[in-house]
C-alpha cells in the first residue's frame, strides 16, 4: 500500500504556517509527531528532554507534551482553524516511523475529540473535515422528536442490541406506543444495505413485542430502491429536513397511533456489559446471531454488536479495533475458519479480552487454537444453553 492511499491529514502550525502531513489513525488514543521536524522547521525551540515514554513493542524515546496551536486540514476538502491540540513530540522519531508510514506525525484520537470534527475517508484515502459530528446528528433528531411530544431515550440495549433512540409515545388511555429510530450520518443517500440491517434488527425486536414501529434517519437522504425495501419491512424513512419541518411547524402534533396492549419494555442504558460479536455476515449464520448468541447474551444482561450493525466514519478495522477494546466480552463464531474472524480473534487476545469460541465442527478448527476451550454446538437450542451458561461464569452483569 502506498502512502497516497493512506488517510493522512494536513496539520498547518501557527503563527508561521509550517504544514506537516500526518497519517490519521483512529485507533491511536494519543497525537504522535517528530521532535527534530518542529525545531528544524521553527514550530518550537529546542528545549531539554525530560521526559520518557514506553510504547509497546518499540524502544523507549524521550520527548516532550505539547499544546500547539494549529489548523486541521483535509486532503480532500474541509478545515478547522485555529485551535490548541496535545502532541506527544518524540526525539527519537525514527523508532516510530513504521507506524507513521513514512509521514512525520500521526494524528490519533485526541486530536479529533477535542476539535469535535467528523473525518470522512474516500476509497482512495482521501480525508474530509466537517465540523459536524454523528453525536451531534443524532442530539439534533433527538431534540425534533422531543419537540413534537415524544419521550425520547438515546442509546438503549433493547433485546442486547444497542438502539440509538427509544420513542414513546403515551396514548389517551395510558397506554405506551415504542419507537425504535436508527440515524444515519453519511454525506452520501441511504441505500438498501442499511435498510435491510435494520430491518434484521426491527423485525426481530417487534417480535419481542418490545417495540411496534421503527424510523431510519437519515442526514442525506435515501436512495430509490432503499425506500422500495424499507417499504417491504414496514420500516419508516425520514430525511432530516422533514423532520425538521414537522418540528417546527406552528401545528405540532404526534402521528396518529393505535391502542397497543404493550405494557412492558426491557431497556437498559449504555452502561450495560458489552459483548462483541467476530463471525462471518452470512444468511448461513443468520439465526445463529439474531437467536443463538444475541438474544442469548441479552438475557444475560449483555449489550451484543457486531460490525455490521455500529455506524462509523473512516476504516472499518479503526472501527473493530475500538470495538473489541470497549467490550467485556468476545464472543467468536469459527465454524467456517473465515480468515477476517480468526484475525479479529487474534486482535482481541492480544488485548487480553475474554473470548467465548463457538464452532459447529471442532475437527476443523486449526491445530494453533484446538487447545483453547470451545463450545461445540449442534444446533441454536444446543449453542444458547451453552453459551449462557458460559457468558455467566465470565462476567456478572451491573444494574
Amino acid at each position: 500500500m502506498t502512502n497516497e492511499l493512506l488517510p493522512s491529514l494536513t496539520v498547518k502550525f501557527r503563527p508561521d504556517g509550517q504544514e506537516m502531513t500526518c497519517f490519521l489513525d483512529t485507533g491511536a488514543s494519543e497525537s504522535i509527531v517528530s521532535y527534530k521536524w518542529l525545531v528544524e522547521h521553527g514550530v518550537v525551540k529546542q528545549g531539554p528532554i525530560f521526559q520518557l515514554f514506553h510504547f509497546a513493542g518499540r524502544p523507549p524515546t524521550h520527548g516532550h507534551v505539547l499544546d500547539l496551536n494549529f489548523d486541521l486540514i483535509g486532503t480532500n476538502g474541509g478545515n478547522i482553524s485555529n485551535v490548541v491540540g496535545r502532541f506527544i513530540a518524540l526525539e527519537d522519531w525514527s523508532s516510530f516511523a513504521a507506524i507513521g508510514h513514512g509521514h512525520q506525525g500521526v494524528v490519533g484520537r485526541n486530536i479529533l475529540s477535542h476539535t469535535k470534527v467528523s473525518v470522512e475517508i474516500d476509497k482512495n484515502g482521501k480525508t474530509k473535515i466537517t465540523n459536524a459530528t454523528w453525536e451531534t446528528f443524532e442530539s439534533e433528531v433527538a431534540d425534533y422528536f422531543r419537540a413534537l411530544g415524544l419521550e425520547v431515550k438515546k442509546n438503549q440495549n433493547v433485546a442486547g442490541t444497542q438502539i440509538d433512540m427509544v420513542l414513546t409515545e403515551t396514548t389517551k388511555t395510558g397506554k405506551h406506543f415504542l419507537t425504535i429510530v436508527e440515524c444515519k450520518f453519511h454525506e452520501r443517500p441511504i441505500g438498501t444495505q442499511y435498510v435491510r440491517q435494520f430491518a434484521a434488527v426491527s423485525d426481530f425486536i417487534k417480535k419481542l413485542g418490545l417495540a411496534e414501529h421503527a424510523i431510519l434517519v437519515s442526514a442525506s437522504g435515501f436512495t430509490k430502491d432503499a425506500s422500495l425495501a424499507a417499504d417491504a419491512a414496514k420500516i419508516e424513512l425520514l430525511e432530516l429536513p422533514a423532520l425538521q419541518s414537522k418540528a417546527r411547524s406552528p401545528a405540532k402534533s404526534n402521528r396518529n397511533v393505535r391502542e397497543h396492549h404493550h405494557e412492558k419494555s426491557e431497556l437498559r442504558d449504555r452502561r450495560t456489559p458489552a459483548a462483541f460479536v467476530i463471525m462471518p455476515f452470512t444468511d448461513e449464520f443468520r439465526d445463529i446471531y439474531i437467536l443463538g448468541i444475541r438474544e442469548t447474551a441479552a438475557s444475560c444482561g449483555f449489550v451484543c454488536r457486531r460490525a455490521d450493525e455500529v455506524e462509523f466514519n473512516g476504516r472499518i478495522m479503526d472501527q473493530i479495533s475500538e470495538l473489541i477494546r470497549d467490550s467485556d466480552v468476545i464472543i467468536a463464531e469459527v465454524t467456517n475458519q473465515n480468515a477476517n474472524v480468526y484475525y479479529e480473534l487474534g486482535w482481541a487476545h492480544a488485548l487480553g479480552k475474554g473470548v467465548v469460541l463457538c464452532t459447529r465442527n471442532i475437527g476443523q478448527v486449526p491445530f494453533d487454537t484446538r487447545d483453547l476451550n470451545h463450545i461445540v454446538y449442534t444446533d441454536i437450542v444446543d449453542l444458547r444453553a451453552k453459551l449462557s451458561r458460559r457468558l455467566k461464569t465470565l462476567l456478572i452483569p451491573q444494574e
